[in-house]
């Protein structure tokens, strides 16, 4: 069997040939400057892979613990998490919004989702949630369900598309929660949102689960129906004055550039140490 492996099912791949270059499952080598390319792009690009694939490869690399079992489960190998670079210490510096931004916002303390509209991201469960409960919901990203999703949404649902980086910070900073209904390996946009302060109301299920912590950070709900999501929301709502600012922000340090940086490279190093000592042994005998 050779489940299909989403673009951020595995973080990084190292070889048996590790000090020259890192590949990744395509087999396209990704040299040295890989770091740099990863935390500018905080994206990891992989596809499907067979068994034969994995041969080569001495140590895998997962971007959640959601993602680790699922390495085990379906290839049988273990494998290290380092979680990914959700945020940059350069974006908080938001001097204030222009009125041209404001204005792009129609609704005042709106639940904000950013993401890609896909239907496996189950923004059509939030869309029917919002409709039945008629509060402001702002949807940021595009994809090929959005004039689909569009066509169900009622007033109170702002479409805004691709945002730049002032749209989305403002978004962020005057959302009253992130929405989060679908099942995700790790979860970039949550944790963005966090970084904020911003509550997060996710699917207890996939790589929410390492992110959100239930009444502290955010609100979990167990299934991905507008019944369920409508009851987290509510949860939500009578426990919104609960919520700290300051403990969601700190809660997320952990998934900074930084923090990535230097969990990476520690790693690299610890493994380049254990090769060459494997190495030497070898060429002993």
């Amino acid at each position: 069997m050779n489940p299909r492996v989403s673009s951020n099912f595995l973080a990084a791949l190292i070889s048996p040939i590790f000090p020259s270059f890192i590949k990744s499952l395509n087999g396209k080598p990704l040299f040295w400057n890989c770091l740099a390319t990863l935390t500018t792009n905080r994206k990891f690009a992989f596809v499907s892979v067979s068994k034969a694939t994995w041969s080569p490869f001495l140590i895998l690399i997962a971007n959640s613990i959601y993602t680790q079992k699922r390495i085990k489960k379906y290839y049988r190998k273990e494998s290290v998490v380092i979680y990914p670079p959700a945020w940059r210490r350069k974006d908080e510096n938001i001097a204030g919004f222009s009125e041209k931004i404001k204005n792009k916002f129609p609704h005042q303390n709106f639940f904000l989702i950013v993401s890609r509209l896909s239907s496996y991201k189950k923004i059509d469960v939030a869309i029917e949630t919002f409709n039945r409960m008629e509060l402001p919901l702002v949807i940021i990203g595009e994809g090929k369900e959005r004039k689909k999703m569009e066509k169900n949404a009622g007033k109170n649902i702002t479409f805004f598309g691709w945002a730049n980086e002032e749209e989305l910070s403002f978004a962020y900073c005057h959302a009253r929660a992130f929405i989060f209904p679908g099942i995700d390996d790790f979860g970039i946009a949550p944790v963005e949102a966090m970084r904020r302060g911003v509550p997060v109301i996710a699917i207890k299920k996939g790589g929410a689960k390492e992110i959100v912590e239930d009444l502290k950070t955010g609100i979990f709900f167990k299934v991905a129906t507008p019944e369920v999501l409508a009851d987290g929301v509510r949860r939500f709502c009578e426990n919104e004055e609960k919520f700290d600012k300051e403990y969601i922000k700190n809660k997320v340090q952990i998934f900074s550039e930084e923090v990535f940086k230097q969990k990476f490279l520690d790693y690299v190093k610890e493994v380049e140490e254990k090769f060459r000592f494997s190495n030497s042994i070898t060429d002993k005998k």
